[in-house]
């Protein structure tokens, strides 16, 4: 796998945005951004406790209603969502009606589906659900270790028939486990995932070690690292007023409504390590008026964006030219 399809085809954040300039529906017939990828946080719901979690501050109890969540997707499907990630929040496969939104986002919408988890719960997850996923990334970290119990319940599922791309989210803290890491990645190599993303805890950054040392402690190992993506993820900008990436990809959380992006829980400081009320778009019922009006978020409030690329190439593609074909 070259660095440049890692990079491009399964990371956001701190890339440029060639997704963007590749995609046919941007800007769509009526000039303006669609929701291509919307983020859903369906419950707040979760199992573990990580110390580097980003939503720690979020009331627990709290879970996306689910006739409302279809009458939101139906609107989103209709100003041109063509991806849904399912993620948290908490673990999405907590949500009481998992298999139900799956199957209603991929059958009677049409909608291509990812799936971010723990990986621990995957007993509420019906085969049939499963098997219309498009990927499935599993998030893991340094406090977690990656031990034969576990390992033997997933090579199960991997073992189903399936055309789901797998890959790892593995948050590095302040103490690296080097050999946790070496582990996941010779897995991922070994079942053919199509990467492991390894990112700094974000909420911790300056005492995360870069992430050269754990380039050298693979290579040492003589494990490939061909399918890691590193994202060190110290480098970022202050937020743009006009932020159009809270259009082409907000995140609606489980109380309903709609934020801008999927770093709003750490775009302050200090970080709120929740979906905060000054940082809301308005409920998601709205969604549609809200894309009507192009009704961008004003991100000169963050003081943490990663997305600063996707902003300014969006800025340019929605400004009518003449003499297109010209190029």
């Amino acid at each position: 796998m070259t660095d440049l399809l890692k990079k491009f085809s399964y990371t956001s954040a701190n890339a440029f945005p060639i997704k963007l300039l590749q995609h046919d529906n941007i800007p769509d017939r009526h000039g303006r951004i669609p929701p291509i990828h919307l983020q859903i946080n369906p419950t707040n719901r979760c199992n573990l406790n990580c110390n580097f979690c980003s939503c720690s501050n979020r009331d627990r109890k709290i879970e996306w209603d689910f006739e409302e969540a279809k009458k939101t997707m139906e609107v989103a499907a209709l100003l041109g969502c063509q991806a849904v990630t399912i993620t948290g929040g908490g673990e999405p496969l907590l949500y009481s009606k998992i298999n139900e939104l799956i199957d209603f986002l991929h059958d009677r919408l049409g909608i291509q589906i990812g799936l971010v988890t723990n990986g621990t719960q995957f007993k509420k997850l019906y085969l049939e659900s499963y098997k219309k996923l498009t990927w499935l990334r599993i998030s893991h970290s340094d406090d977690r270790p990656f031990n034969t119990v576990y390992r033997t319940e997933l090579t199960q599922w991997l073992h189903l028939p399936n055309t789901i791309d797998w890959s790892f989210s593995y948050v590095l803290s302040s103490k690296p486990d080097y050999k946790n890491i070496y582990n996941i990645v010779e897995y991922a190599n070994d079942k053919q995932f199509t990467h492991v993303r390894i990112v700094s805890d974000l909420l911790n950054l300056d005492h995360i070690p870069k992430m050269n040392p754990i380039k050298e402690y693979l290579r040492r190992a003589e494990v490939s690292d061909d399918l890691v993506v590193y994202q060190g993820r110290k480098e970022f900008v202050h937020g743009r007023k006009k932020c159009l990436i809270s259009l082409l990809k907000p995140v609606i959380g489980a109380d309903g409504n709609l934020y801008p992006c999927c770093g709003t829980q750490y775009s302050k400081e200090p970080p709120s390590e929740d979906y905060d009320e000054s940082m809301c778009m308005g409920s998601a019922i709205d969604l549609y008026k809200i894309y009507q009006g192009q009704e961008y978020f004003n991100g000169s409030q963050c003081v943490r964006c990663y997305y600063d690329e996707y902003n300014e190439l969006l800025d340019k593609m929605i400004v009518p030219i003449e003499h297109g074909v010209f190029v």
